[in-house]
């Protein structure tokens, strides 16, 4: 799923980057729907990534590789057989992700996955960080051992005991580019109170 409204900061604030520099290349993101735990699978996360992919490249009028042109016409033509996890990866995502020298792909709640599913998703993420020239960020808890799955990844813990300072500025900032777009209120005595309810119930998300 790539619901707005579940975005946490770090991933609010890639895809602020790359909405502000014009040099920047696309953050393709993925958030896994705790309500949906029985369902959820890695496979999800990467079709996702290759039609935001897709969508980026044909809405900023660049051209897929001829590679990329015959598989999508292959696979999702009407009728034909839809494609195995290995093609997926191989024949589509990685082509796919060869063609940017600045890509992003960020994936929140992993861990709300199978460990089967989980573990496959991190294996398949070191499979195309080593193809292809992408970085990686991968939001979930500690079980999800991403330093050991994925070699020469670091892991960062964001609490709001030390990360206070970063979220209250995050968090306030954004409260005041949304107030450009929508007044929330007239009063200042709220506006200050959202603020500080937000931030004491970030919880470093």
């Amino acid at each position: 799923m790539t619901d707005e409204e579940n975005r946490n900061t770090v991933i609010q604030a890639l895809l602020d980057r790359q909405t502000e520099a014009s040099n920047s290349g696309p953050v393709v993101y993925f958030y896994f729907d705790g309500n949906k735990r029985d369902v959820l699978r890695a496979e999800d996360f990467f079709r996702s990534c290759i039609k935001q992919l897709l969508r980026y490249i044909y809405t900023t009028e660049l051209q897929p590789s001829r590679q990329v042109q015959s598989a999508v016409k292959r696979f999702f033509r009407a009728g034909t057989p839809s494609p195995s996890y290995d093609e997926i990866i191989q024949i589509l995502l990685i082509p796919l992700a060869r063609q940017f020298s600045d890509l992003t792909l960020a994936v929140d709640g992993l861990d709300v996955c199978s460990r089967e599913e989980y573990i496959m998703a991190l294996e398949t993420l070191d499979i195309v960080s080593r193809e292809a020239s992408i970085k990686l960020f991968v939001s979930g808890r500690r079980e999800l051992e991403v330093t050991r799955r994925i070699p020469g990844s670091i892991h960062l813990e964001i609490t709001t005991k030390k990360n206070g300072p970063d979220l209250a500025f995050f968090t306030i900032n954004l409260i005041n580019r949304q107030m450009r777009e929508r007044r929330l209120s007239d009063n200042e005595r709220i506006i200050q109170c959202i603020k500080e309810t937000l931030i004491q119930e970030a919880e470093g998300m």
